[in-house]
């Protein structure tokens, strides 16, 4: 019945006028994930990918997917999807995008790139992934020529793609990924030092007007001196 498109209320009525038995609609949808499961054991990669769009752009006519497979290769390049709610939030708030980049999703260290309504974009140099991906979120959502604002994280990598494809945005840090980042460069220093360091890379991070940020910047003479005097590290650029 699933495989025809019933769905698990339709299954449960049946079930229980068939059976005279009080089945739960958790049972059902127990049953419909062992059947999935089943229906997709021993696909490849690729394979399992297209089963799961599929079963996904069944679920809701709002719901959009795209696969873009390299000409050459023959190789799934970008997958993109968006549900219903997604598109629904972004309507809503189009003025806002943030990225991200999760590592090493799978087994083959695959890069999942995400529009998302949190978080930051993550170090990567698949640009030309990133491209793709942009492309395809401009064309599923018409109000992207409205988004202002790209939050991003630390890594410039990926910056000039968002540029492309948003021009006319302003790209900011997200402050949770400066913060994370400032702690592990932080570990590698001297106790003495941590704490000194710690506040003048915080105190920049958490300025509220250029004008204070300017003011905060002129304690980077001391971070300077802190580093050793080394206008090389990543800490003091």
């Amino acid at each position: 019945m699933h495989k025809v498109g019933a769905l698990a209320k339709g299954i449960l009525a049946y079930l229980r006028e068939q059976s005279g038995k009080l089945v739960a609609l958790r049972d059902v949808h127990n049953m419909i994930q062992r059947f999935k499961t089943e229906q997709k054991a021993g696909l490849k990669d690729a394979e399992h990918a297209h089963a799961i769009l599929d079963e996904f752009s069944t679920e809701s006519q709002d719901n959009v997917d795209e696969m873009m497979v390299n000409a050459d290769s023959k190789v799934s390049g970008v997958i993109a999807f968006q549900y219903t709610r997604m598109k629904w939030l972004y309507c809503a708030f189009p003025e806002l995008v943030l990225v991200d980049a999760t590592h090493d999703t799978n087994t083959n260290r695959h890069k999942l790139f995400s529009f998302a309504v949190r978080d930051g974009f993550g170090k990567s140099k698949e640009k030309a992934n990133l491209r793709l991906a942009a492309k395809c979120f401009r064309k599923r959502n018409s109000a992207w020529a409205n988004v202002r604002v790209i939050v991003t994280d630390k890594a410039i990598h990926e910056k000039a793609v968002l540029h492309e494809y948003f021009p006319k945005t302003h790209q900011v840090l997200g402050q949770w990924h400066e913060i994370t980042w400032l702690k592990k460069q932080v570990s590698r220093l001297a106790p003495a030092h941590k704490q000194q360091v710690k506040g003048i890379v915080k105190s920049l991070i958490y300025e509220r007007s250029s004008q204070e940020y300017q003011d905060a910047k002129g304690a980077k003479d001391a971070l300077l001196e802190t580093l050793g005097w080394d206008d090389e590290d990543p800490m003091y650029q």
